[in-house]
């Protein structure tokens, strides 16, 4: 119903010079690349360069085909067709004359609220005590909308004006049918935004103000309810964009018997006690909880800020709330009991229940899930984990990250464990691997013939010698406290994948240390290494080339 399509035909020319810029631009991506790298050569940079002049010429011609085509296409709104040449000649003029046939249709109340604005309206509006200094929009005109009205020698908010009535008419039908989520500022911002409005966010911030400073609304912000444009915390809601959408807007209304017993009925459930249907008794009774709760809430603050943990904005804003409440007057109490009383129940039961579980074994499993999806696993990630690990480390992070990974907390204590397991056994497995390679090889040199008499005269030396291949061999209590989750262990894997893959070439290095040693200083002639490829780069395929 509100949506307008524009038909119109792609010609083989288009789909070629589609085709060729696209190459074009891969090309030029491509050695922009290897240019960047300064491993171009001088013929590939003119190129390049005469790359880039042809890739502009593509994308020129391009666009002069698209518009072409469009300037030949039908548009359709609600099976209406109209052709472009009916419309104008350009595209430009085709659409401007277009969307000035269907904008009336689908917006026929944006011309109530459109004007040209600045953005800061309602704050001077909130600010203002005189209303003759307030910009033009505010006052009778073509370009104003009547918000400001002369009564006799004053001036006076005119609740009456056409915008006004529009929101203030909306609110009263919304909240009584006792809806909040469509009264805040989010909601209204779409409501208002979209069809048959189209208004701005700033319009809309511009009235909901004037109707405030005319004592016709209310503003909830953060657990605070606001009734006095001179307060200049009332403000915020309407100066700052996340305040004004995380706000609750709503017509003033007195304390009546109906609201009185909503209001006690919440507290009942909140504090499983009876209270007496009277606004200062609901009031006091709520500040005792407010009272009470915020005294626990300062322990597990500091808890969370000393771990880091992903609550600590929704302790913070339940703070606020709860200073709201204990600065709040009776009536407010009320009426925030009656609009946010389950909300304040639930985020209640949410930090009791963080309270209760957030014990120094929970503070451990979660140091020991960080410990896992960031030191464990940097150690891990070299070492080409599996796709389903990685998407368990990836599913932790997320978790982690959450306010409510309380809830998550089962799924956390196993990815972690999951994790903690994997590198264990791969570490075990690279240690035991290490070691009984290195052992071997400090067997084998052992059991070489030079080596007993070389011990028993120069033990100082053979000592030496093996020192590059025990210090690799590792320790059993390094394994043992990797077992044990006392340790990350002294090596890498990396590390110990390398010092498997260095084994041959240091054991080759000892034998031939060894060798030169048993030799002995009386040997007259010296032990020289040939590398034979170094003078023959042939293939030897019989034995006497080898010979």
């Amino acid at each position: 119903e509100h949506d307008l399509y524009w038909l119109f035909g792609l010609t083989p020319e288009i789909d070629e010079l589609v085709a060729q810029l696209h190459a074009s631009r891969r090309m030029v991506d491509k050695y922009s690349q290897v240019s960047a790298q300064q491993k171009i050569s001088p013929d590939e940079a003119a190129c390049l360069q005469d790359e880039k002049t042809a890739k502009n010429g593509y994308e020129t011609r391009l666009r002069d085909k698209l518009t072409e085509a469009m300037e030949c296409g039908t548009g359709l709104f609600r099976g209406v067709q109209k052709d472009a040449s009916g419309l104008g000649k350009g595209l430009s003029e085709i659409l401007k004359k277009l969307f000035g046939q269907i904008v009336p249709d689908l917006y026929p109340k944006l011309l109530m609220g459109s004007r040209p604005l600045k953005g800061d309206e309602a704050e001077h509006i909130l600010k203002a005590a005189d209303l003759k200094v307030l910009p033009k929009v505010f006052y009778e005109g073509e370009q104003g909308l009547a918000l400001v009205m002369k009564d006799g020698a004053k001036l006076v908010i005119n609740t009456h004006a056409d915008v006004a009535k529009e929101v203030l008419d909306y609110l009263k039908s919304e909240h009584s049918y006792g809806s909040k989520e469509t009264r805040m500022g989010k909601a209204l911002e779409k409501r208002f935004g979209g069809t048959p409005y189209g208004w701005e966010r700033d319009m809309l911030r511009l009235i909901l103000a004037t109707l405030y400073r005319a004592g016709e609304i209310e503003v909830t912000h953060q657990g605070n309810r606001y009734h006095n444009y001179q307060d200049p915390a009332s403000r915020t809601p309407f100066t700052s964009n996340p305040a004004f959408r995380s706000s609750l807007f709503s017509p003033r209304q007195s304390v009546g018997l109906k609201t009185l017993t909503q209001a006690v009925q919440q507290l009942e459930n909140l504090i499983g006690e009876e209270v007496d249907v009277e606004e200062g008794a609901i009031a006091t009774a709520f500040k005792k909880v407010a009272a009470e709760e915020l005294e626990k809430l300062y322990p597990l603050k500091a808890t969370a800020e000393a771990h880091r943990l992903p609550i600590l904005p929704l302790l913070s804003e339940y703070q606020q709330t709860l200073m709201g409440i204990q600065s709040s007057a009776s009536d407010d109490c009320v009426r925030i009991l009656t609009e946010n009383g389950a909300e304040f129940g639930a985020t209640r039961d949410q930090v009791r229940k963080l309270r209760e579980l957030l014990n120094a074994q929970a503070i451990e499993v979660l140091r020991q899930a960080r410990q896992a999806t960031e030191s464990v696993w940097q150690r891990f990630a070299a070492h080409h984990p599996s796709p389903e690990l990685s998407t368990i480390v990836e599913e932790l992070k997320t978790l982690l990250a959450s306010e409510q990974f309380i809830d998550a907390w089962d799924t956390i204590v196993e990815h972690t464990q999951t994790i903690l397991d994997a590198y264990r056994t791969v570490y075990c497995e690279l240690f035991d691997r290490r070691k009984q390679s290195y052992e071997s090889a400090i067997e084998e040199i052992k059991n070489r013939a030079e080596w007993g008499p070389l011990e028993a005269t120069h033990p100082s030396m053979t000592a030496a010698l093996l020192s590059p291949l025990l210090s690799r061999v590792g320790a059993d209590e390094d394994k043992e406290a990797v077992k044990e989750g006392q340790s990350l262990g002294k090596a890498s894997l990396t590390e110990m994948e390398s010092d498997l893959a260095a084994i041959e070439g240091l054991k080759s290095s000892v034998l031939v240390r060894l060798q030169e040693l048993s030799m002995g200083s009386e040997q007259k002639a010296p032990v020289r290494k040939v590398r034979v490829s170094e003078f023959f780069n042939r293939p030897i395929q019989t034995q006497d080339e080898l010979d």
